[in-house]
C-alpha cells in the first residue's frame, strides 16, 4: 500500500509540475510586460506551493481514515458481542 501511495504522490507531483511548467512557458511568451508577467509568475508560484502542500496532507488524512474505520470496525465488534450477550441472556430468563 505504501508503494501506491508514494506512486500516486510522484504521479501528482509529475502532472503538477508539468501544468505549472506549460503555464510559466505561455505565460512568458505571450507576456511581454514585466509587472504583468510577474504578476501571472506570482500566481503560478503560489498555485505550486498549494499544490505541494495537498500533496504532503494527503498522507496524513489516509492515515486518519484508516484509523476511524478502525474505530467503527472495533465499535461494531463491540455493540454485537453485547448484544450477542443480551441474546444469550434474554434466552436464560
Amino acid at each position: 500500500m505504501t508503494i501506491n501511495k508514494t506512486k500516486n504522490a510522484a504521479v501528482a507531483a509529475g502532472i503538477a509540475g508539468a501544468v505549472i511548467g506549460a503555464g510559466v512557458t505561455a505565460a512568458a511568451a505571450a507576456l511581454s510586460d514585466k509587472e504583468t508577467r510577474d504578476k501571472v509568475f506570482s500566481k503560478l508560484n503560489e498555485a505550486k506551493n498549494h499544490a505541494m502542500e495537498m500533496m504532503e496532507k494527503k498522507p496524513e488524512t489516509d492515515e486518519i481514515k484508516e484509523h476511524v474505520e478502525n474505530a467503527i470496525d472495533e465499535g461494531q465488534k463491540a455493540i454485537y458481542q453485547a448484544k450477542d450477550e443480551m441474546d444469550k441472556e434474554s434466552k436464560t430468563l
